[in-house]
């Protein structure tokens, strides 16, 4: 056996622990309760013959001899395995109740069999009868043996009871007398550890066969063979190589319910724990291909046609996208479907009767639209309105329009629109939309629209504009109306010396305002030109006016100072001139104030005038408020001025020097400058009010508190 290496795989496991042989007879005629009488007289004649031994051990150390083949027959042996070999019948005793093992399952290293033999047969389980030797490769009988027949009374052995033979057939192997639950020995026999042995007596494996399908039910039935050695307690199914369920014996059909796809089933016996081989091979399908060439054509902005080649068994179809799940069903092949803005995947499946196949290659489509570009605007003929435009998009049915981030229109369907009632600066976005409100693209690149700019020292309080500085600028992007007001710088006090006298105050500038609305196009540039205030005298002498404030540009305008601005009066011994008045003593743009002739000590100053008020004509429309006169104890205050177009007076009139440590004469409402006392300086008239300045006061010729100047004019637009 040495030359043959023989070793399965998977390897050919069997246990050593074995009952007595099988017998063979050549009687064809059983006589059962004679078999059975000779079974109990073998286990009887087995006992006795080793109930006394001459070494006198006991039944653990005669079993230790038995297991390790050193007893009676110890030199026989009936298997061997090793790492390269194995044989479960060296002796080649016959072999019944085997079967066949389907070779196609097995490897070898390099035999079929241990025996060398010209076939791929795998005889598995089974009995050995130990007294008929045949040829391993043909089965052919070689040999059969009778052994000696030995009987002897009971009184021989000692057995009480009625005398009767016992007799003892001495070619039979010899064994222990103990029932066996488990094979103890046979989880450290080689492979050492293996857990796999089964029995020698094993069940033969049903024949399964499909009765019916229906509606994805099949119906299978399979036909067994029980015996009394070993009974069948029940079936397993098994799908796919998947146990799905166990029916107990004598059931023998089962019915398998919603079933979509392609199965395979087969069944094994059990008899308690014990299972046989598999049964032959059921098939069954209902699958159904999945759909093939899925292929997708643009309709519009809102849809797509899906179709794809019809599946032979299919009945239906569902369509899925990705993301969302099932969107459609149809029994048709191909199908319009609506999209949204984005990505959209879709794959189909087929369905036979509910079961469903497989999916198909997945399509896509990139639903999104670009952004406009070209985004411009034009102004147009009417106040506050302008053109917004961009370059029209491919598959754009709809554009959003936004203002400063917030979206003013929606749905417009042309590539233009009017913006109507606009007023400072807006940043103007555009999005396209596929559809109404859908798929909208990203915002534009913003376009800035400012309804003027202006350069030079201007301050801008939402709808007022001050210009504060000669040679600022106002420039109109789109057509705007627009109201002014003009004030020309505020006049100085004046001066006499010597005497100790209070000093007049000056008048405060003229004010023009429109009445009306001054419309500005795009494009038109306004210059602004501001009056300086009156500067005060520091020798004899009346006081000066304040300089002209001029819009020159699309309307030329003037508040033509020089003819209505209030100027400083001067103070004589005893008499104070008017304060405020006009060149020359003139009055009739500044109305002088109150004053006394000849009157001792009555040294206080009048006070200034405000400034005249016209309205965008050089005709004289309001004469200047008067300022105060002055009495023994008091200097006049100065005159109110006039309300410009923004609700604020300007132009207000200084007030008279006064010959006491007290505050001097208060300027007039508009920016009118304070007069001087016997300790302080009289005040100038406020920047960019036109306000007059106040009047001053001599005390000696080393004690001068002189006259201040006129505040600057300014010029104010307001957007209407």
């Amino acid at each position: 056996m040495s030359s043959i290496k023989y070793n399965p795989n998977p390897p050919r496991v069997w246990s050593r622990v074995q009952n007595r042989c099988s017998t063979d007879t050549a009687d064809s005629n059983v006589d059962y309760a004679k078999i059975d009488y000779d079974r109990q007289m073998l286990l009887k004649g087995n006992i006795l013959q080793y109930k006394k031994n001459s070494s006198n051990l006991t039944k653990n150390q005669r079993y230790t001899q038995i297991a390790k083949g050193m007893w009676t027959n110890r030199t026989k042996t009936w298997a061997t395995q090793s790492d390269t070999y194995t044989n479960p019948n060296n002796s080649s005793l016959l072999r019944v109740n085997y079967t066949i093992l389907d070779p196609s399952n097995n490897t070898f290293s390099s035999r079929s069999n241990p025996f060398n033999c010209p076939t791929t047969e795998i005889q598995d389980g089974g009995n050995l009868v130990c007294n008929v030797v045949v040829n391993p490769c043909t089965q052919e009988v070689i040999k059969r043996s009778v052994s000696q027949q030995l009987c002897n009374p009971t009184t021989d052995s000692d057995v009480p009871g009625q005398i009767q033979q016992l007799c003892w057939n001495d070619g039979t192997q010899t064994w222990y007398p103990r029932q066996r639950y488990t094979m103890g020995n046979s989880g450290t026999s080689w492979p050492e550890g293996y857990k796999g042995f089964v029995s020698a007596l094993t069940l033969e494996p049903p024949v399964l066969t499909l009765d019916s399908s229906e509606n994805n039910s099949i119906t299978l039935s399979w036909t067994a063979i029980s015996n009394d050695c070993m009974p069948i307690s029940s079936f397993n199914i098994y799908q796919n190589g998947i146990l799905i369920g166990n029916v107990l014996y004598p059931i023998h059909t089962i019915t398998l319910s919603n079933l979509c796809g392609s199965y395979s089933f087969y069944v094994t016996s059990l008899s308690s724990t014990i299972e046989s081989q598999p049964s032959n091979i059921v098939s069954y399908s209902n699958a159904t291909n999945a759909p093939i060439n899925l292929s997708l054509i643009y309709i519009n902005p809102n849809s797509i046609d899906l179709s794809w080649d019809p599946a032979s068994n299919a009945n239906s179809y569902n369509i899925y996208q990705i993301g969302i799940g099932l969107i459609f069903n149809t029994s048709s092949t191909n199908a319009t479907i609506s999209i949204i803005c984005g990505l959209s995947s879709f794959y189909v499946t087929s369905l036979n009767n509910g079961c469903e196949s497989e999916s198909s290659l997945p399509v896509s489509y990139t639903n999104t639209i670009n952004a406009p570009t070209g985004l411009s605007y034009s102004a147009t003929s009417t106040v506050n309105q302008i053109n917004l435009s961009w370059s029209s998009v491919s598959n754009a049915t709809y554009y959003n329009i936004y203002k400063n981030g917030l979206r003013i229109n929606s749905n417009i369907n042309t590539n233009n629109i009017t913006i109507s009632n606009l007023y400072g600066t807006n940043t103007f976005t555009v999005t396209a939309c596929i559809s109404s409100d859908s798929c909208e693209s990203v915002k534009s690149t913003g376009i800035t629209v400012s309804q003027y700019i202006t350069t030079g020292d201007v301050h801008v309080n939402d709808k007022n504009i001050s210009f504060l500085s000669s040679g600022s600028t106002i420039t109109f992007k789109y057509t705007t109306n627009i109201k002014y007001t003009l004030v020309g710088g505020g006049g100085s006090g004046g001066y006499y010396a010597p005497a100790v006298n209070g000093l007049a105050a000056g008048g405060g500038g003229h004010v023009m305002k429109s009445t009306s609305n001054n419309t500005m196009s795009n494009g038109n540039i306004l210059t602004f030109t501001i009056g300086a205030g009156g500067i005060a005298p520091i020798t004899i002498a009346d006081g000066n006016i304040g300089g002209d404030t001029s819009i020159s540009g699309t309307i030329s305008k003037s508040t033509s100072n020089s003819t209505y601005g209030g100027g400083g009066g001067r103070g004589l011994i005893n008499v104070a001139y008017n304060g405020g008045g006009g060149i020359n003593d003139n009055i009739t743009s500044a109305k002088g104030g109150l004053y006394t002739l000849n009157t001792s000590d009555n040294n206080n100053g009048t006070g200034g005038a405000g400034g005249s008020l016209t309205n965008e004509t050089p005709a004289l429309t309001t004469l200047g408020n008067g300022g105060g006169s002055n009495s023994l104890t008091a200097a006049g205050n100065g005159g109110a001025g006039q309300l410009g177009i923004d609700g604020i007076r300007y132009g207000g009139g200084g007030g008279g020097g006064v010959n006491t440590s007290s505050v001097g004469g208060y300027g007039g409402d508009g920016g009118g400058g304070y007069g001087a006392t016997t300790t302080s300086s009289a005040t100038p008239g406020t920047k960019n009010t036109g306000g007059g300045g106040g009047g001053g006061y001599y005390i000696n010729s080393s004690i001068i508190y002189p006259p201040a100047n006129g505040g600057s004019g300014i010029a104010i637009i307001i957007i209407q």
